[in-house]
């Protein structure tokens, strides 16, 4: 009988770890080099200088659980004889939701949630001005890590 007792709380025990296995949470998130030779922003480190008009990624590999939000604040001011701003503009969106800019508050926010590889194009023009942006990346409703990057 007491075999009997302990093979049914071993195989309770498996049943159990499995069920434990599943539901574990893969909420990582990371920064992979292009493959394309476009840098990718996003694994920059902090005041890194771009070139403008240079085209450049933005790549995150995404756990299946896992949610990432970065916030572009435009630090430029428009240019008071032609109303130029040093701006950026994507293309080639490949999983990321994005906002509209706002032209009231300068900014422009890019979500990406669920698993998998999150890509697209960016670049950053100055019409012949100093460019500079703030980038608040939210990783997973909680960390946040601020960086500035400047172009011209």
């Amino acid at each position: 009988m007491k075999t009997s007792w302990r093979i049914l709380f071993l195989f309770a025990g498996i049943i159990i770890f499995q069920a434990c296995e599943n539901i574990i949470a893969d909420n990582s998130v990371s920064f992979p080099p292009s493959e394309d030779n476009n840098e990718n922003i996003l694994s920059m480190s902090d005041s890194a200088k771009l070139i403008a008009d240079k085209p450049y990624t933005m790549i995150a590999d995404l756990g299946n659980d896992a949610y990432l939000s970065i916030k572009f604040t435009n630090l430029n001011i428009a240019d008071s004889a032609y109303g130029k701003i040093p701006i950026w503009f994507y293309s080639e969106n490949t999983g990321w939701q994005i906002t509209v800019y706002d032209e009231i508050i300068n900014q422009q926010i890019f979500k990406a949630e669920d698993g998998g590889q999150k890509y697209l194009n960016i670049q950053f023009f100055s019409c012949g001005l100093k460019g500079a942006c703030n980038l608040e990346v939210e990783l997973n409703d909680a960390t946040i890590i601020y960086k500035t990057l400047f172009w011209e």
